[in-house]
């Protein structure tokens, strides 16, 4: 196996996400309706968390938002403290307004400004194109972004460029709403406008702060991967093999229409042993989450997979998301599994390769959660066998040709593996290999006389093990 074309994938345990769709009851607010909810794919309870109603028990969806309400409901949403200094930073929020807090807050991190001669004007109404600069810093704080030169202005043009009113985005805001759009953040209206400079209803400002806080930082991994084992075929002698994989992974996520995630993963820099390994054309791949975390589909073609291993992929992915999202102190020893089936099509493999997969929680000690490994495989495969060196130990004559060999591979595979977060911050993932075996059985419509019996069944030995490290970078 090329194992330089699958190793990405051992990435993909950093994927843990659960996305929230929308409830069936809408009762806090009358006026907070499912059809204005559904307009924005978002549920009441994600409004409750960020928003209060007001004292006559409305929500006033289509109500203009005020630039200090907007800044509350954003620290609500995205998580940030408020503060509270001795000297205000604006002449017209000052310690006994409701807002100061907030917006001291929201200053501090450099999320918004007041305007030059040092109002902050905090009843004005807040704009399209300023709600969605506020979450724009939020999110190139978080994946520590300038956003000043983040763009080129011909990149900013190309993201903004589809909607009809994109020059009207004031110049100094422009890289923002180009970020907030690649995001996902803001998505213009259903004729194409940004409606920049207009106000921004409170249904729509809460649709944005709920869209950018199911959007992951980015994140990028450095990874150690040592594999290690032996190979023997039939009663020969063991074949050793020990090699090393280094390198770094990028995932970065955008929310995609469904109010799901797309993320991209990049692979770079590896080195197998020192040596740098090629990975041109198959270092990216991206993953489908929907709005209730599932994964939906997998574009893995650049690793060398083809189009019918992505339900399989898809599949597995989903046990590992769930594995990892859920609290271990839920999982319960020898209760916990996960199992399915993946039937994969390799590239080079004319038939399917049918993998039957068991994960168990087996304990946890001291931090590391343990889990045990099953998979049960069979393939189908013409292959071009080349029995001349065989046949010549053999003292044989090999015949001129290659020979055409149907195999039929079945075997198990036992591996015992663990994961543990060490205090550094690495995400260690081990496995080992034990007492592993399989069987390669054909039938043969030529074969020289002498080799039925060692084409017929030719056991194959593997043991070894395997561990990954991840150290969480910047």
């Amino acid at each position: 196996m090329n194992v330089s074309r699958r190793l990405p994938l051992f990435l993909l345990f950093s994927l843990i996400l659960l996305l929230l769709m929308a409830g069936p009851a809408f009762a806090a607010w009358p006026d907070l309706t499912a059809e204005v909810l559904g307009h924005y794919t978002i549920s009441e309870d994600q409004v409750e968390g960020i928003s209060d109603g007001f004292g006559d028990g409305t929500w006033r969806p289509y109500a203009q938002i005020t630039r200090a309400q907007f800044v509350k409901m954003a620290m609500d949403a995205l998580g940030i403290p408020g503060l509270t200094p001795p000297e205000p930073t604006y002449a017209d929020v000052i310690g006994i307004d409701q807002y100061f807090a907030v917006v001291e807050g929201a200053t501090a991190a450099g999320l918004i400004e007041g305007y030059p001669d040092g109002f902050f004007r905090p009843y004005a109404p807040i704009s399209r194109e300023q709600g969605a600069a506020i979450i724009a810093r939020y999110l190139a704080m978080n994946a520590q972004i300038e956003l000043g030169s983040f763009y080129t202005a011909a990149e900013i043009t190309a993201i903004l460029g589809p909607f009809a009113d994109d020059e009207q985005v004031s110049a100094s805001l422009r890289p923002e709403m180009a970020y907030a759009v690649e995001k996902g953040v803001i998505r213009g209206t259903d004729t194409d406008m940004l409606n920049p400079r207009q106000g921004l209803f409170r249904i729509q400002g809460a649709a944005m702060l709920i869209r950018a806080a199911q959007i992951p930082p980015p994140v990028n991994y450095g990874f150690i991967f040592d594999l290690a084992g032996s190979i023997t075929m039939g009663a020969g002698t063991p074949t050793p093999f020990d090699t090393t994989y280094t390198g770094f992974s990028h995932f970065e996520s955008v929310l995609n229409a469904a109010n799901g995630l797309t993320v991209t993963a990049v692979v770079g820099a590896v080195e197998q042993d020192g040596t740098p390994v090629d990975l041109t054309g198959r270092d990216t791949f991206t993953i489908e989450i929907d709005a209730g975390g599932n994964v939906t589909s997998v574009d893995a073609g650049a690793l060398g997979f083809e189009p019918t291993d992505l339900g399989a992929v898809t599949a597995l992915l989903n046990h590992l998301v769930q594995l990892k999202a859920a609290p271990i102190a839920s999982f319960t020893p020898g209760v916990s599994t996960w199992t399915g089936t993946a039937p994969l099509a390799l590239p080079g493999l004319d038939g399917p390769l049918a993998v039957d997969y068991d994960i168990e929680y087996v304990s946890l000690t001291d931090g590391i959660a343990e889990f045990a490994y099953t998979f049960d495989f069979t393939l189908n495969h013409v292959a071009q066998v080349n029995l001349a060196p065989i046949m010549q130990l053999a003292g044989m004559t090999p015949p001129a040709a290659s020979i055409v060999v149907p195999v039929t591979l079945t075997g198990d595979v036992q591996v015992t593996g663990s994961v543990e977060i060490t205090e550094d911050g690495a995400v260690v993932i081990s496995a080992n290999a034990a007492a592993t075996s399989a069987n390669l059985q054909g039938a043969f419509s030529t074969v020289p006389p002498g080799m039925e019996s060692l084409l017929l069944l030719s056991p194959v030995q593997l043991g070894g093990t395997a561990e990954l490290s991840m150290l969480l970078s910047d």
